[in-house]
């Protein structure tokens, strides 16, 4: 089965645990643009519920994950690649644990393939196309 999830808001990188001093500091899972941007990906995931069939089941144990992830870019057109922070494993982590939450994945460890871009865009259309596969 494969479900296209678009979301609309501003993607939000979820920052790994740093070392200062011997000690860990900035988690980074209590941002408030990271808790936006997993708010928005589940909005995104009800209104698909909403269109289609009435529920998405939690997808399969092995599954092929897309993620296009689009910002505003200034100076270039949309399409481009965005070079510019955040970095792009970031964004697809705090991505895939938005869907874990929401129970589309069960684990984010399920995931064999991942597929993800950073692209710029016109305002008002920073997001996401998120397209999860299991094969069948």
């Amino acid at each position: 089965m494969k479900v296209v999830i678009d979301v609309l808001g501003k993607p939000a990188a979820k920052q790994g645990v740093r070392i200062y001093r011997g000690r860990p500091v900035g988690v980074g899972n209590t941002n408030k643009a990271l808790v936006a941007w997993r708010k928005a990906v589940m909005r995104a995931i009800v209104e698909e519920i909403t269109r289609g069939d009435g529920e998405i089941a939690a997808m399969a144990e092995a599954m092929r994950v897309s993620v296009d992830i689009t910002f505003r870019l200034e100076g270039a057109e949309p399409g481009q690649p965005h070079t510019r922070p955040p970095d792009l494993d970031n964004l697809v982590k705090g991505t895939l644990d938005a869907l874990a939450e929401a129970g589309i994945l069960g684990d984010d460890a399920c995931v064999y393939q991942l597929k993800a871009r950073k692209v710029g865009c016109r305002p008002g259309k920073e997001g996401a196309r998120i397209v999860l596969d299991d094969g069948q």
